[in-house]
């Protein structure tokens, strides 16, 4: 099979169809308007705008039906009335262009790339802006290798009223000449007149010419009995004639001189009705060779040693092209004229016709002009803004926004798809005309080497099969045709054929490379049922090009294949209209939705490989679902993980996803899809999300934009009522924000196509988790987004709490700074974190873009310094003092854990040392207070009396001190937050506050955890709810309390302290130095001596898990019999004067313990602030389309 065979085949690689929603509606509906207005980007009026509408037939193949135009006015607005409303299989394509004034087919400015519409979509549309943009026109066209005619085209005619027989051309003089039925006519080569010479012969056959103005002349009578002669005419004279009556030709038709072998040859036909070709010698016109053919005779003309025989077979006349020794005939052409009496060649082949007595100039291969389908996508998102695949062209004007890059691919008739990438418009000027001209020529290359797999020496059988490799290393799923060796020249049927070695594993096939080179996909498949699934394969990229060495090795090591069984189907390039089909096995995948069930409708997915680690490439699947296909696809895919999918669909959200070793072992993996619906990851919904969308500009595309400016529309909407397919029609640059109103945490995704995808999507908190370490108070937050990257990069705006006498929060007259610690995927788990991974770790990932400038700041341990001025976010950090807002630019995100960082103040109340770590400005008796006294301390001091604090100053005689209970007061506590704990890695919290007893307290866990808070606050002494006595006596009380660790605790250690004075002043044992906790009794854990400092013993203590503990001794003649109990030991004793109230204060919270005494009241002037850290995720989602059958097929690609 040849080039049409080509042509058939590589015209069905359509790389991404547009989904087709044709909504069948009842009834006659009434034409509609389509109203609208052109605008420059900043919002002037545009006037003499082209608007178009072109209705497709979508049920014939998109064929085009009808179109409207008009012209906008001075204030840009146009109407496009009476647009026919047809109930079912018409889409609407809207088009907006300003054309040059001077140059009609050159564009000006462009509106937004819009895909058909169902009329559904437009008829309620009114008024609809759109913004255009510069323009560039592509003029597209193509040429190749002059491919042979299947006829000979006819390109020039020339009528000679007087013309009889032959044509031959005078070199020497260069002139035409022919022979009139009386004379020798000689034409200039714009076939005038020039001369004449008489030759007096009859029944003129054919005529050659062989220079030096001497022409031979072939006479044969036309009626019994027969007779030919040869005449030699030299300077218009008779030099000899030769009489060949002997040969008994019947007819004669040609004559012809052969340079190469320097013979006559004649064709004419015998006796015997054959045909035949006779040599002769030159001079003596000898008889040298006869050859009888089973051809019909006619007009020869040799040219490089070729034979050409124009002659008359069955209902038509064919120049044939043969051999010029045996004549065999291996190429024709028909001509379209009934008759050919003249033929030759001047560089141009000529024919002449007795039937209408002209001279043609004729074409037997094309001018290399080629016709071609084309396809033009955007690179950055991959998806096509103009293309055409129902019919050819030789040329065309292509329309397109000037400000972004473009792959172009054709698929030419007859040659190989060919591809350019335009990614310097701005090297073109302003609106610029560009030409952009393909060189399809190609050349067959053949491609061998050898497939190998450790310990496999042969294979039931084995396969390559090519894929063409577009822009991007983007795949679609679709081989090229089997056997494409069957397509070299010449086509002898069993001649060129693929091989495929199974016991040798060597292959050899053939490849076309084109003139601009031809990027290929080699997938090798090979089976051998004696090992393991039976299945291998191994891909392989290269370029091929006609310019290429002939021949081009490519081994393969086969990896095992992962799958179910099924097949590859290809064309067969050999038997074309017959389909090859090759047994392999395929991973099955399936969309589901969060019910679990297969995702119905329409999906485009990309699914990127990386094999480079099994010695392969990086390539792009592409592959789409069709509604019946119940959200299963297939791919080839060998055993190693799938770096990336990407999911567009009309349904749900844009899915971006990894797919480890792991999760292939399922079949089918499944992929979830979300809908577009605010949600965290824990299944919470927002209700306060609001959402808008604003133009992509310098002005807007910053912290606090100006809605009056920037926003698209006139109000900002809710999700209830949010439609934004006029915004998004009307094209321009948009960015898409979400804000949660109840703190202002925002996503701003800068500069959003919209149409290759639905909106992508968010999830985030909604509170932050603090840390307090010091006088530094770190806020911890989670961002994510499950979407591809559609935008440029994002803006994210996260509240931090600013230090007031009320809160403890961030001073932000200090510097704040962030980092992102912590990268996750898409389920939240941790993929990457600072100062365990490093960050080459990041290399080949989403997050890579991190590990460049500027971001690099965030993850390297420098920290970004948030400027408090930079309010147009110029930098990575804006700090907005006024409304405590922290504003950060970042590339992308899959999920992030940005942390922000201050000095910290503390709130009135708070515990403190010393006076610069409070709000308020004083530390007074270890708490933060805005004066140097605080009424309601127990402290009378600073000028307090009983007449204005009475709680504090007593001025009577206090009572005699009350009795017992065990009951005490507490003290401020201190808290430690790990927002990960990995198993295995202990981790260590210090114990800053020596009035415990405890130094540190180590733990391990189990499983990873998250979010771990460890409370240590010191007890007065034994909580009144405990009755249960101690052994031994007793130095402290200790209350450890645990957030989010429960039964994951593996290990956990307690190192404490107790003084050397205390074992001496008690007479204790330190050798029996214990540990004790509390649960339903108390128990003594397992304790010994680590070591000890000048003042201290040091013990260490192992704890199954946290409550209340006593650290006890026991005397030095105790023995190990326990003694009855004894009253315990009080390190500190209340005063019998006590006043009678006491206040109980907390931080990071402090815990109040009641003791057997009667506690006093609250005092309602205190705020008491209890800080329990809720990490809730939280995700918002957005569908900015909510009537789902009325999607636009760009939204999913």
């Amino acid at each position: 099979m040849g080039y049409s065979e080509k042509l058939i085949f590589f015209t069905v690689l359509l790389l991404i169809p547009l989904s087709i929603l044709t909504i069948l509606v009842s009834g006659q509906t009434p034409p509609f308007n389509f109203t609208g207005f052109t605008r420059y980007t900043n919002g002037t009026p545009m006037p003499e705008v082209n608007i178009t509408m072109i209705l497709y037939n979508m049920s014939t193949g998109f064929n085009e039906i009808e179109r409207y135009s008009t012209l906008s006015d001075s204030d840009g607005f146009f109407n496009l009335s009476n647009i026919t409303f047809y109930e079912h299989d018409i889409m609407y394509k809207p088009i907006i262009i300003k054309y040059s004034s001077t140059n009609p087919i050159r564009a000006e400015y462009i509106g937004q790339t819009l895909p058909p519409f169902p009329p559904q979509e437009l008829q309620n549309l009114h008024n609809v802006t759109f913004y255009l943009k510069e323009a560039a026109t592509l003029n597209i066209t193509a040429e190749g290798r002059r491919q042979h005619l299947d006829e000979a085209q006819i390109i020039f005619n020339q009528t000679i009223p007087d013309y009889s027989i032959g044509l031959e051309w005078d070199w020497d003089n260069g002139l035409w000449a022919y022979e009139n039925s009386s004379h020798l006519v000689k034409l200039d080569r714009g076939f005038s007149y020039v001369s004449s010479f008489e030759t007096n012969i009859s029944s003129v056959m054919d005529i050659e010419y062989t220079g030096s103005d001497t022409w031979y002349f072939i006479n044969h009578s036309t009626s019994p009995p027969y007779y030919t002669y040869v005449t030699k005419i030299s300077g218009g004279s008779v030099v000899n004639y030769t009489n060949l009556t002997y040969r008994n030709y019947v007819s004669i038709e040609g004559l012809e001189y052969n340079p190469n072998d320097g013979l006559f040859y004649v064709s004419g036909r015998n006796q015997m009705g054959n045909t035949t070709i006779d040599k002769y010698n030159s001079s003596t016109f000898e008889l040298i060779e006869n050859l009888t053919l089973d051809l019909p005779p006619g007009k020869l003309e040799i040219q490089n040693g070729v034979c050409y025989l124009a002659g008359e077979i069955p209902e038509t006349y064919a120049l044939l092209k043969c051999d010029c020794n045996t004549f065999q005939c291996y190429d024709s052409w028909n001509f379209t004229k009934p008759t050919v009496d003249g033929l030759d060649y001047n560089g141009t082949w000529y024919f002449a016709s007795r039937n209408d007595s002209s001279i043609n100039e004729i074409r037997l291969f094309d001018d290399g002009t080629k016709t071609f389908r084309y396809q033009v996508k955007d690179t950055r998102l991959g998806y096509p803004v103009d293309e055409n695949f129902e019919r050819t062209f030789n040329q065309t004007f292509v329309y397109v926004p000037a400000d972004r890059n473009y792959s172009i691919m054709i698929y030419p008739e007859g040659a190989m798809p060919s591809n350019y990438d335009l990614n310097n418009i701005s090297d073109y000027g302003p609106s610029p005309l560009i030409n952009i001209h393909f060189n399809v020529t190609e050349e067959p290359k053949w491609v061998y080497g050898y497939v190998t797999h450790p310990g496999t020496s042969n294979f039931d059988s084995f396969i390559v099969i090519p894929y063409l490799l577009e822009p991007g290393n983007m795949v679609f799923d679709r081989p090229m045709p089997y056997n494409m060796s069957a397509w070299r020249w010449p086509r002898a049927s069993d001649y060129f054929n693929n091989t495929y070695n199974s016991t040798t594993c060597f292959y050899n096939m053939t490849i076309p490379g084109s003139a601009m080179g031809t990027n290929i996909l080699l997938f090798a498949m090979a089976r051998n049922e004696s090992t393991g699934t039976g299945y291998f394969g191994a891909f392989k990229t290269l370029t091929v090009s006609a310019s290429s060495p002939e021949n081009i090795r490519v081994d393969f090591t086969l990896q095992p294949l992962v799958g179910t069984l099924s097949s590859i189907s290809m064309e067969d390039a050999g038997n074309w209209g017959n389909t090859k089909y090759i047994t392999t096995i395929k991973k099955r995948f399936r969309l589901r939705n969060a019910s679990g069930t297969n995702a119905p409708g329409h999906a485009h997915i990309e699914m990127e490989m990386d094999y480079t680690s099994l010695g392969g490439p990086s390539f792009t699947w592409m592959t789409d679902v069709e509604s019946d296909d119940n959200g299963i696809f297939e791919v080839l895919t060998l055993n190693a993980p799938v770096k990336r999918v990407n999911v567009y669909s009309q349904d749900f959200a844009p899915k971006k996803d990894y797919i480890s070793v792991s999760e292939l072992a399922s079949d089918p993996t499944e992929i979830l899809l979300n809908e577009f619906r605010p949600g965290g990851p824990g299944g919470e919904t927002f209700t306060d999300i609001m959402i808008d969308m604003v133009k992509s500009a310098p002005e807007c595309d910053v912290p606090n934009y100006d809605r009056g400016v920037c926003s698209l529309f006139p109000e900002q909407v809710d999700m209830e009522h949010f439609n934004p397919l006029s915004v998004i029609m009307g094209g321009g640059h948009i960015s898409f924000v979400m804000r949660k109103n109840s703190n202002n945490i925002t996503v701003h995704y800068v500069d959003v196509d919209m149409f290759a995808s639905g909106p992508p999507d968010a999830l985030f908190n909604d509170s932050a988790s603090n840390d307090l370490s010091g006088s530094t108070l770190e806020q911890a937050w989670r961002f994510g987004s499950m979407g591809p990257e559609i935008y440029d990069y994002v803006i994210i705006g996260i509240p931090y709490t600013e230090a007031n006498a009320t809160q403890t929060g961030i001073n932000d007259s200090e510097p704040i700074t962030v980092n992102i610690p912590v990268f996750y995927d898409n389920d939240w788990n941790v993929t990457w974190q600072m100062g365990v991974n490093e960050t080459t770790n990041l290399t080949g990932t989403d997050y890579e873009e991190y590990t460049q400038d500027p971001y690099a700041a965030y993850i390297n341990g420098s920290n970004v310094t948030c400027n408090t001025t930079d309010t147009n976010l110029t930098g990575l950090c804006y700090a907005d003092t006024v409304m405590n807002m922290i504003w950060l630019r970042i590339p992308h995100f899959s999920g992030i854990q940005p942390n922000v960082q201050g000095e910290a103040l503390k709130a009135n109340g708070e515990s403190c040392t010393d006076a610069s770590e409070c709000y308020g400005g004083y530390c007074v008796h270890g708490y933060c207070r805005s004066s140097s006294t605080y009424c309601g301390d127990g402290y009378c001091e600073g000028g307090e009396d009983c007449d204005n604090c009475p709680s504090d100053c007593v001025c009577y005689t206090p009572p005699s001190s009350g009795g017992g209970g065990t009951g005490g007061t507490t003290t401020p506590g201190q808290s430690h937050l790990w927002t990960l704990i990995t198993p295995g890695a202990a981790q260590i919290m210090k114990v800053n506050d020596p009035e415990t007893g405890l130094k540190q307290i180590q733990i391990t866990v189990k499983n990873q955890a998250t979010n771990v808070r460890i409370r240590v606050v010191k007890l007065e002494g034994k909580p009144a709810s405990i009755e249960h006595e101690l052994t031994g006596k007793v130095y402290k009380y200790v209350q450890i309390e645990q957030e989010n660790l429960n039964e994951n605790l593996d290990k956990a250690y307690i190192d404490f302290a107790v003084p050397k004075s205390w074992i001496a002043n008690n007479s204790i044992d330190p050798e029996k130095v214990y540990l004790n906790r509390y649960t339903n009794q108390w128990e003594r854990l397992n304790t010994w001596r680590t070591g000890e400092t000048d003042d201290s013993n040091l013990y260490r203590a192992e704890t199954p898990g946290f409550s209340y503990f006593a650290i006890t001794g026991e005397t030095l003649e105790e023995t190990t019999t326990p003694p009855a109990p004894e009253e315990e030991s009080q390190p500190e004793t209340q005063p019998e004067t006590q006043p009678e109230e006491t206040l109980q204060e907390e931080v990071t919270p402090e815990v109040t313990e009641k003791t057997g005494e009667e506690q006093r009241p609250f005092d309602p002037m205190i705020l008491v602030w209890i800080i329990v850290p809720a990490l809730i995720v939280l995700g918002v989602f957005y569908y900015l389309y909510q009537e789902q059958q009325k999607k636009s097929v760009k939204w999913n690609k």
